[in-house]
């Protein structure tokens, strides 16, 4: 099923899973599998050691948002857009609308001392527009296009929020999960892989950021390991060129896969969504789309 395809550096996956820890400042071996069932990962309530500060933070995208879900700080909530409060565990906090764009919610109240965006997130906000202050809120946007940003990313959140110790926890889950999954290939053949994102234009993954990172790790060997960028447009002859094991697509038609003459498996349009905080489930979800009999031959 596989081929008989190696990937020409055989333990990349495993390299890449170190420059991830190194980047989160993590030692791996830290957190082997009998020490994680010695320390299970912690969960945090809401009001279990959150800070005494008034709420004074606006997050913009509920990737953020279940960030402090995750990390149990949600106390210092004081807005959220529509789609976060959604999400299980965020408390009655302002209605910011939807991507914060009800900058008016916030006229009567406290001012935020920060508003956390999200960057190439489809929304646009304009908080806040609060009359007589003499300086407006901190915005910071988190960026979230490769592993290494999502680290940087949640390591920052944790900092605003004053939780150094649950960030540090919640950063060594994310590379223990990944570095286990990147390992299971090593030394077996590898499906060469094209994914594509978009049919109208044809646009695959690329090179270069978090798809890409992400399907590496999960075991496939990119068709477009050599084209520089994230997505980038294709011709069907280009992808017929390449000759890929498997073309992943969110949505196909029967048709426009006859035309591609080529192994096509279709996934949820949801591991190709961008920007997110949270790579373990595409991951693992990616890995076993690609090794659905677990990953051995």
């Amino acid at each position: 099923m596989y081929g008989n395809r190696l990937c020409p550096q055989r333990y990349r996956s495993a390299l890449l899973a170190l420059v991830l820890f190194a980047s989160a400042g993590i030692n791996a071996c830290e957190f082997s599998d009998s020490e994680t069932k010695k320390k299970p990962t912690r969960s945090f309530s809401s009001a279990e050691g959150e800070s005494s500060a008034e709420p004074s933070i606006v997050v913009c995208h509920p990737e953020i948002t279940k960030v402090f879900v995750r990390l149990g700080v949600t106390s210092v909530l004081l807005g959220a857009d529509s789609d976060s409060l959604r999400i299980d565990g965020v408390p009655q906090v302002i209605d910011a609308g939807p991507g914060c764009g009800l900058s008016t919610r916030f006229e009567t109240t406290p001012i935020p001392a920060t508003i956390l965006k999200l960057r190439n997130a489809q929304s646009e906000s304009s908080l806040p527009l609060s009359a007589g202050a003499d300086s407006g809120p901190r915005q910071i946007t988190l960026d979230a296009g490769s592993l290494d940003e999502i680290v940087a990313a949640i390591r920052r959140v944790g900092n605003i929020a004053e939780h150094a110790e649950r960030t540090q926890i919640e950063i060594a889950r994310i590379t223990h999960t990944i570095g286990s999954i990147a390992v299971r290939r090593d030394g077996l053949a590898r499906l060469n892989v094209a994914w594509i994102l978009d049919r109208e234009p044809l646009t695959v993954v690329g090179a270069t950021g978090l798809l890409h990172e992400l399907l590496e790790l999960a075991g496939g060997e990119n068709a477009f390991h050599d084209r520089i960028g994230s997505r980038f447009e294709v011709t069907v002859e280009e992808i017929q060129d390449r000759s890929p094991d498997l073309v992943l697509v969110s949505t196909a038609r029967e048709e426009f896969a006859e035309k591609l003459k080529l192994p096509v498996r279709r996934i949820p349009r949801e591991l190709s969504r961008v920007p997110t905080l949270e790579p373990v489930v595409r991951l693992t979800a990616l890995h076993e789309v690609l090794y659905p009999e677990g990953g051995e031959e």
